[in-house]
């Protein structure tokens, strides 16, 4: 997923990613069938905001940036992610042939991208992370979170932990935040 909205594309990203900033407390879901009908009117195509605004919620609705983070680290593990993550690697596939399917994708991937990279512009406006680059850091974190919706479709039934914990390793770095700093949520 060269760069799924700077990461996670259609492993985990809504199809449309527009709509009004809100918290974003429901779980992603999708079904395969859903791609094949990949367009404003399917059911994909209308989750967009829900499913970006679900692990990136609005600033001004979801406490600091570090929680935010957390959160939207948390939010993007587990087996229902990477069910998500599957329904993207499907979508990516198909976009290849379908040009409105291709351009759905990448409004996505920008959608998160960006909605990725805000909030950690707000982390380094109120001094929770250091970085110089932000779109980079959020890059980064997207295509770890990318891989390991690739790795969700191999027969690996067991993923080692340091593995699994990637992208909160790599955010942490990145940010200039001490190990364990994202391992809570609600912290």
């Amino acid at each position: 997923m060269a760069e799924r909205a700077g990461g996670r594309g259609f492993g985990g990203r809504s199809a449309a990613g527009r709509g009004g900033p809100g918290e974003f407390d429901g779980e992603p879901s999708a079904g395969l069938g859903e791609v094949r009908e990949f367009g404003n009117r399917s059911p994909a195509g209308r989750a967009g905001a829900e499913e970006l605004d679900r692990p990136v919620p609005a600033a001004s609705l979801a406490g600091t940036p570090t929680r935010r983070l957390a959160r939207f680290l948390a939010r993007t593990s587990g087996e229902e992610y990477d069910a998500i993550s599957r329904l993207w690697i499907n979508a990516r596939h198909l976009s290849r042939y379908r040009p409105v399917l291709r351009d759905r994708v990448a409004e996505q991937e920008t959608a998160w991208r960006d909605r990725l990279e805000a909030l950690i512009r707000d982390g380094v406006t109120t001094g929770e992370f250091g970085t110089d680059d932000p779109r980079a850091t959020a890059i980064q974190i997207l295509v770890v979170l990318d891989g390991l919706g690739v790795h969700a479709n191999t027969a690996t039934p067991q993923r080692p932990a340091a593995v699994l914990r990637m992208p909160v390793t790599t955010a942490e770095r990145e940010l200039g935040l001490p190990p364990g700093t994202l391992d809570h949520p609600t912290g």
